[in-house]
């Protein structure tokens, strides 16, 4: 093509895009989008097609899943193309009926003032993300020491921070009248204040820290890349190598799950910055008084109350580290709950004598099993856990692969067919969680894709209706159907289950994998003692790969398929 080729990127930058909807210049949608975490299968699909850094993977009991982080979502809704029944459109309630945020519970007057550094020039690294305010929380520590009239100087590297990259900001604040860079030389930081995990320890970054001067001050928090909401195969590296590696090189160390706090107690992730200043103030790190600080946050103006507390949250899990065991940690969008088990599946859960760790996760699965289909089909799930259990016991003193089995088995045997996406849409822990995030009185809309519809498609007249070629938003009233099509499970597998119909490739595809997992391991389990152990260990987890709904699913298989042969041939 002769001439210039010039490319236009329409849709603006999600951060820029929340400030506008702050300020009131640009419209507040008020439809949100939710994952059902019980549906959803962690595939990866929906940050594909959203490309979006807002779809976040969290690790759950039942492995790796999705979650829609409300706060930073820029509410173009691509999300929903994810090939997937686990999306729900909500109309928040405009009543106040969401869950009520806890207040603090500590006076914060009545905690005590820490022995600060005192230095020259007291040296502050900061190291986050961008959008998540490091900038807004060197201005105001800068804001402070101006209170304070003492010199500052600072210096903010954004970079790439539209698009969730590093932020790292310098701050010196200085008790002299000397000239200073406005860069923390290496080996120099007096704080280091990790917000995001893997930019604290990136190299050029860990090159500031000094084991005879610095203080971490570290959010254990594991914020995803884009690779990883893309990507099932990028996994968050293991925190706490990271965590140790920067207290290698550190004189002090404080740890904190800042996110996690800023949830409980603000329902959102914006405050986690302040907790982590609060904690390195706590910790001496930060020559600045208390009010100077509040007085900072003050006049920036924005969520005081909020901002307040949380630096006052971070003071006090550094003064009483007792005092956030006192607490019952609150996730956005968590169907998580303590299993309710019925006689039958306690009877076969002591049927096999597990250890701790093993019947610890055959509580979670077992009574679901039945409930999948019935008895029949969990007794059948525990005879074959029972029976690897046996014969690992005669050879090892740990449970490690019986307890890999127990977790595969199980994820395919209750895969999610559409009885099952029925049931898992019906789960009180669900209207809990969506009550909790955006009242009871919220609307809400079940956006499904059902297979009969997709085989439409490519037939003239009937691909022009409604949820042919893309998802329906079905209401409330769509629970009754819900309802029918639990009732029927006893349809699933027999000549009678008409839902198999439209995808029945897709149901012969995992009774073939479940199968073969079966086959695999038996073929096996008698030989772990002569050095097949390993091998066996390596492939029970092998079912992790499979996940997603009909044509991401197939996908996935292949490499399933793939990774077993390369352990054990055919």
């Amino acid at each position: 093509i002769k001439g210039v080729t010039v490319l236009v990127h329409d849709q603006s930058c999600a951060a820029n895009l929340r400030r506008l909807r702050k300020r009131g210049l640009v419209h507040e949608p008020k439809k949100r989008i939710f994952i059902n975490e019980a549906v959803c299968e962690g595939c990866g699909d929906c940050g594909v097609k959203s490309n979006c850094l807002s779809v976040q993977p969290i690790k759950t009991e039942y492995g790796r899943k999705t979650q829609i982080d409300q706060p930073s979502c820029n509410k173009d809704y691509s999300c929903v193309e994810g090939n997937c029944p686990s999306f729900i459109q909500v109309i928040p309630s405009e009543k106040d009926d969401k869950r009520k945020l806890p207040d603090i519970g500590f006076d914060s007057s009545m905690l005590p003032n820490p022995k600060k550094i005192q230095k020259d020039v007291a040296n502050i690294f900061m190291l986050g993300i961008g959008g998540t305010g490091v900038v807004t929380v060197n201005q105001i520590i800068s804001t402070a020491a101006f209170i304070e009239d003492k010199k500052v100087i600072s210096l903010d590297q954004t970079g790439l921070s539209q698009k969730g990259g590093s932020v790292v900001s310098h701050l010196k604040i200085v008790n002299n009248d000397k000239e200073y860079s406005s860069r923390v030389a290496n080996g120099e930081s007096d704080a280091y204040l990790v917000f995001d995990l893997l930019t604290g320890v990136n190299p050029k970054n860990m090159a500031k820290l000094s084991s005879k001067n610095s203080t971490s001050v570290i959010s254990t928090s594991e914020i995803p890349t884009g690779d990883m909401v893309r990507s099932t195969a990028e996994e968050y590296p293991e925190a706490s190598f990271m965590i140790d590696l920067i207290k290698e090189y550190s004189k002090n160390n404080t740890l904190l799950n800042a996110t996690e706090l800023s949830e409980h107690f603000f329902g959102s992730n914006m405050q986690a910055n302040f907790i982590v200043i609060g904690a390195a103030f706590q910790s001496g790190c930060i020559p600045i008084s208390s009010e100077s600080i509040e007085k900072a946050i003050e006049m920036n103006g924005v969520a005081v109350t909020q901002n307040t507390n949380a630096f006052n949250i971070g003071r006090k899990v550094v003064s009483d580290p007792h005092w956030i065991d006192t607490i019952d940690l609150y996730r956005s969008g968590s169907l998580a709950s303590k299993p309710i088990l019925s006689s039958e599946a306690l009877n076969l859960i002591d049927s096999i004598s597990p250890d701790e760790e093993l019947r610890r996760i055959l509580e979670y699965r077992t009574q679901e099993l039945i409930e999948y289909q019935n008895l029949a089909y969990a007794k059948e799930y525990m005879s074959f856990v029972g029976n690897i259990f046996e014969k690992e016991q005669k050879t090892r003193s740990s449970s490690e692969l019986s307890q890999n089995v127990a977790k595969y088995l199980f994820k395919l045997m209750a895969t999610k067919d559409e009885y099952e996406v029925a049931r898992l849409s019906l789960k009180a822990e669900l209207d809990s969680a969506l009550s909790k995030e955006f009242g009871k009185s919220a609307k809400v809309k079940y956006m499904l894709h059902p297979p009969f519809l997709k085989a439409m498609e490519n037939i003239p007249i009937l691909n022009m209706l409604p949820g042919v070629k893309s998802k329906l938003a079905l209401g409330s009233w769509f629970k009754i159907f819900y309802v029918m099509l639990k009732n029927m499970k006893f349809l699933r597998g027999t000549i009678f289950d008409f839902m198999a119909w439209f995808s029945n490739d897709v149901r012969q595809a995992d009774q073939k994998a479940l199968d073969h997992y079966k086959s695999v391991i038996m073929k096996n389990i008698d030989e772990i003692g002569n050095g097949k152990y390993q091998d066996l260990k390596d492939f029970s987890v092998l079912p992790d790969i499979i996940r997603g709904y009909e044509e991401v699913r197939l996908e996935t298989m292949t490499e399933f398929y793939q990774k077993s042969d390369n352990l054990f041939k055919s």
